[in-house]
């Protein structure tokens, strides 16, 4: 069986998400980015109990401007990364607005996870503890990661992908009621269960 996942990063400009989606695919690190313009998708593939899985990471520009764009971007995302920069408090606090933005377009079947960048960083403006019980009062998932470092990336990205996996296989995700986000191909005929767009 094939599986292919829409995964989308969100957040302020130049919390990291560029680097974050170059160390997930290319598994280096790379501090110098020109600021993604619209959207830059990243694709990875690899091997889960026997089947093939698919990802695509979206990374969103954070730009005022392009607001209004990337809400079509959030459409079909089975899986949503709300990236803040632990060095930058602007960027926690501006995490509802970014949820406010996407909630209406995300198809009934989704994960939110709260994504903290730069954990690597001493100048701190943002502590573990709020990042946790911000996630814990809006009951999603929280990760403390480095790019630079590789700290967690893998593992967040893995720790989705294998809940959705399992979710599939327990048939709680019902493939005809998603509207996206999500594409299976269960013989070599490529017949697609579900496609988006």
């Amino acid at each position: 069986m094939k599986m292919l996942l829409k995964y989308i990063l969100i957040g302020n400009s130049d919390v990291g998400k560029t680097t974050l989606a170059w160390r997930y695919k290319f598994d280096d690190f790379r501090d110098y980015f020109i600021s993604t313009v619209g959207v830059d998708v990243q694709v990875k593939s690899y091997p889960m109990f026997n089947n093939d899985i698919q990802i695509l990471l979206w990374d969103t520009a954070g730009q005022e401007r392009f607001e209004s764009i990337s809400s079509a971007f959030y459409r079909d995302s089975i899986g949503v990364f709300l990236c803040f920069d632990y060095s930058n408090r602007k960027s926690f606090e501006d995490i509802p607005k970014w949820m406010d933005l996407m909630i209406n377009h995300l198809p009934d079947y989704h994960h939110i996870v709260l994504v903290g960048l730069k954990n690597d960083v001493s100048n701190k403006h943002v502590t573990e503890l709020e990042a946790k019980m911000f996630a814990k009062k809006h009951g999603i998932d929280f990760y403390s990661v480095s790019a630079k470092t590789g700290e967690n990336v893998e593992k967040m990205f893995m720790n989705l992908t294998e809940s959705i996996y399992a979710d599939y296989r327990m048939n709680k995700i019902k493939i005809p009621q998603v509207l996206g986000g999500i594409k299976i191909q269960k013989d070599k005929r490529k017949r697609y269960y579900c496609l988006w767009w």
